[in-house]
C-alpha cells in the first residue's frame, strides 16, 4: 500500500491493543519524522508509554481506549502558517503509519498535556496529538457508536470546490476531480469539512472558511498533493 492508497484505507480508530510499536515500525517512523521535520521546520515527535495522558474518562472523555503511543505535533509557533503545517505534515505521517499497518486518530483537546512527556523548546507549542498503534481488525461496537455520535453526513467532492470552467471545458479535468475526491476523504474536526478548493484561471487556492492557517486546511492540502502532485 502506498500513501495515496492509504487515503482510502485509513479511518480513525479509538480503541487500541495494549502494546508498544514494534522496533521495525518504530525505526521507520523515526526516519519519516526526521524527514518531515527537516522539510517543514517542525519538531514532531513520537511519544511512547503515554497511556496516562489518555487514561480515564476525565482525560479523554471516554473516547479513547488502550492508547500507548502518539505523535506530538509541535514546533515553533512563530513559523508562518504554523497550524497548516501541522495539519499537512501530520497527515503525511498518519498515512505513512497506515502503510506500516498502524492505526491512528487525530486528537485535539481530549488528553492531559501535563502527563505527556514531551520536551518543548522556547517558543515551541504542542498544538495537538495523533494517537498511533495497533487496533483490532474490526471496530468494536463502542467505536461504531462513537463514530455515529461524532460524525455528520459527509460533503461530496463537488460541494468542496469551485471550478471556473474555461472555454471548451464543460467539466473540470480528471486530475482536478481526482484531487477533490481525495480532499473529500480528508479528516477534519467533527467531520465539518470546512475547506474549499478554488480553481480560477488555472490558479488553485484553498481556504478553511476565512482562514488560510488551520490544521484542517493543511490536512486537505496533503490529500490534494498526494492525488495530483500539485502543492496548493
Amino acid at each position: 500500500m502506498n500513501m495515496l492508497e492509504a487515503i482510502d484505507q485509513r479511518c480513525s480508530r479509538r480503541a487500541y491493543l495494549d502494546k508498544l510499536i514494534g522496533n521495525k515500525e518504530k525505526k521507520l517512523l523515526d526516519e519519516k519524522i526526521a524527514e518531515l521535520n527537516a522539510e517543514s521546520g517542525l519538531s514532531i515527535a513520537l511519544v511512547e508509554n503515554c497511556a496516562e495522558a489518555f487514561a480515564g474518562f476525565r482525560k479523554s472523555y471516554g473516547l479513547l481506549k488502550g492508547v500507548n503511543n502518539c505523535f506530538a505535533l509541535k514546533g515553533d509557533k512563530n513559523i508562518p502558517k504554523f497550524k497548516e503545517k501541522l495539519g499537512f505534515y501530520g497527515e503525511m505521517l498518519v498515512l505513512y503509519a497506515e502503510t506500516l499497518g498502524l492505526s491512528t486518530c487525530w486528537v485535539g483537546g481530549s488528553y492531559d498535556k501535563s502527563c505527556l512527556l514531551c520536551e518543548l523548546q522556547p517558543d515551541e507549542e504542542l498544538n495537538l496529538v495523533i494517537v498511533v498503534g495497533y487496533a483490532a481488525e474490526r471496530k468494536s461496537a463502542r467505536e461504531n457508536a462513537i463514530y455515529k455520535i461524532t460524525h455528520r453526513k459527509s460533503k461530496t467532492a463537488e460541494e468542496m470546490c469551485e471550478y471556473e470552467r474555461g472555454r471548451g471545458a464543460d467539466n473540470p479535468p480528471d486530475w482536478f476531480f481526482k484531487g477533490m475526491c481525495a480532499v473529500a476523504k480528508a479528516p477534519s474536526a467533527n467531520n465539518k469539512q470546512p475547506v474549499k478548493i478554488y480553481c480560477k484561471n488555472g490558479e488553485i487556492t484553498a481556504l478553511d472558511g476565512n482562514s488560510d492557517n488551520s490544521v484542517d486546511l493543511g490536512i486537505a492540502k496533503a490529500h490534494f498533493y498526494l492525488a495530483t502532485g500539485i502543492s496548493i
